[in-house]
């Protein structure tokens, strides 16, 4: 326990007689040891104590019963950025100009009348500077307790559409087939193709981070884990988000802070704790009721009025060498929390927060940022592990496959079974109605070299279906199994001559016939379709003059 005597055994007379004098005792002289106990005694005697604390400056009074309500301690630098500053001087200055007398904040107040103290504090980031109240004397204090709102301020209801992510297990399910039949993608790789497919693909490094959590994914190289997959995607989808939310809540490998945009670190070593980051950002945003649209900058603001340093035990805003991504300006001190904390609460919000499904969020066509206010939705009780998951909506869809090969699988679709569609069928298009695939020769190969055999892919196929398979379909894919490919379509140029001579003459000639893939006939030829411009410029050389292939016009 740290007590009113340690707080005061290692203080001089001088220091002891000043808390005397303001309290109205009279210490006597000789040795600090003496006088210590009677200034104890008196200091810890109820009815002076309530004098002392009722006579206290308005400030210093507020101050006070704030400590009390943040569990009798917070960290030096915020409680002196708030209440402070508290002048430093050692003893000679210190007797020379009497500070307690002219007192310039309530922290000194405070400090004169030994009603706190300095000291250090063991923490998860080492001992960190604390400012307390004795735990003796603050069984003394009465303690006023202000009414717990939450950070910030109500929204009015949104005029424009909300924007509502409900696209978390479609794009896990996307993901997860892509790299499954890319292995050793890289990351940047898969954003890239994954883009025409997914809803968010922001999101993507967020998904591949969670699901290496999950041990989904496997890295060195990046790849599915076959048995990990199956497991996890015949979970019912709102196990499925509670557990892709349990990962980012746990994960020391996701550091939200460096995914802030804008922001960069040297070397990316970032010096924050990503837990201690995300938890102080997140005891904010719970605290807000479910279901109220919520202001965004209200409660930045007040987060940066009531726990600016919640990602910084020891609240030290100068020793982060952050700094503007692409330039050479650090963002260092209090003066740049809004760029780098505010920034933080900003992202969690529209990067995680969304992303999982948890809030929703309204557009502001004059918000810089692109939202301006949002609201917890009842998903948000995964954050709490003790709430119970509500039931999963039946997922009825099935796919529409089409004797041409063609399969239309519906939003909503159970997460294993398109998975397995996704595989062994090339992609095509990705709209609100759903995911189109094509079986192809190519597609078909590619799900072999998976594992997949031909009664595998057929009992995927069937069980996908809306309907039984049709049997054409069934036939072409036990044909290809014994045939292989058997006949496929390329693209090429055509170059066609008025005189049979002619092309006679540019395939003699070595310059032109290394372009020309093939006859056709008399008149015509198949010529590399990239090729053509050196096939004409050789040509050219050769005394013979080629009209070049016409422009593809633009659909509209």
């Amino acid at each position: 326990m740290y007590s009113l005597k340690l707080s005061l055994q290692d203080e001089d007379l001088g220091r002891l007689k000043i808390i005397g004098e303001l309290w109205g005792i009279e210490l006597p002289e000789g040795r600090a040891s003496k006088a210590l106990p009677q200034l104890l005694e008196a200091m810890l005697t109820p009815s002076l104590l309530l004098e002392i604390v009722s006579s206290l400056p308005p400030g210093a009074s507020y101050a006070l019963n704030e400590l009390l309500g943040k569990n009798r301690r917070v960290p030096f630098a915020d409680f002196n950025r708030e209440y402070g500053p508290i002048r430093e001087m050692g003893p000679g200055r210190r007797d020379r100009e009497k500070p307690w007398r002219s007192a310039v904040s309530p922290l000194e107040e405070l400090w004169y009348r030994g009603l706190v103290a300095r000291t250090f504090l063991a923490g998860k980031r080492g001992h960190v500077e604390y400012i307390v109240i004795p735990e003796d004397l603050a069984n003394l204090l009465p303690f006023s307790p202000t009414t717990g709102s939450p950070p910030g301020a109500p929204a009015a209801a949104p005029a424009r559409p909300i924007e509502r992510s409900q696209n978390l297990i479609e794009d896990l399910v996307t993901l997860l087939a892509y790299l499954r039949i890319h292995p050793a993608a890289t990351i940047d790789a898969a954003y890239e193709q994954l883009v025409p497919f997914v809803t968010q693909p922001e999101a993507i490094p967020f998904l591949i981070a969670l699901l290496l959590e999950e041990h989904v994914l496997q890295s060195s190289p990046l790849r599915v884990d076959p048995e990990q997959v199956k497991a996890f995607l015949d979970l019912p989808g709102a196990e499925i988000q509670r557990r892709l939310v349990r990962a980012w809540r746990t994960s020391t490998n996701w550091n939200d802070l460096a995914h802030v945009p804008g922001l960069a670190y040297p070397e990316d070593d970032w010096p924050n704790d990503p837990i201690l980051s995300r938890e102080g950002a997140l005891s904010a945003i719970m605290s807000i009721p479910r279901g109220t649209w919520w202001e965004l900058q209200s409660l930045i603001a007040s987060v940066k009025e009531d726990k600016p340093s919640f990602q910084r035990p020891a609240g030290d805003f100068d020793s982060w060498y952050i700094r503007r991504q692409g330039t050479d300006q650090f963002l260092r001190g209090f003066i740049h929390w809004d760029n780098v904390e505010g920034e933080l609460l900003r992202f969690i919000l529209a990067g995680p927060l969304y992303w999982l499904g948890l809030i929703e969020i309204s557009g502001d066509d004059q918000s810089e940022k692109g939202f301006a206010a949002f609201s917890l939705l009842d998903s948000a009780g995964m954050l709490d592990e003790t709430e119970p998951i509500a039931a999963d909506d039946p997922q009825p869809n099935s796919a529409i496959i089409k004797s041409s090969g063609e399969i239309v699988a519906p939003i909503g679709m159970q997460p294993h079974t398109r998975y397995q569609l996704a595989r062994c069928a090339r992609w095509e298009s990705f709209d609100r109605r759903g995911y189109r695939y094509q079986l192809t020769p190519a597609s078909l190969q590619a799900a072999s070299e998976q594992g997949l055999e031909t009664h595998h892919l057929l009992a995927i196929l069937t069980m996908a279906g809306d309907a039984p398979l049709p049997p054409a379909l069934s036939h072409a894919v036990k044909r290809w199994a014994l045939q292989g490919q058997e006949a496929g379509m390329e693209h090429v140029l055509i170059v066609r001559v008025s005189r049979s001579e002619i092309l006679d003459e540019l395939r003699k000639n070595k310059a032109t016939s290394r372009y020309i893939l093939e006859r056709l006939g008399p008149t015509t030829a198949i010529v590399h379709e990239n090729a053509w411009p050196k096939f004409i410029k050789a040509a050219a050389e050769n005394r013979i003059l080629i009209e070049p292939p016409q422009k593809k016009e633009n659909s509209t």
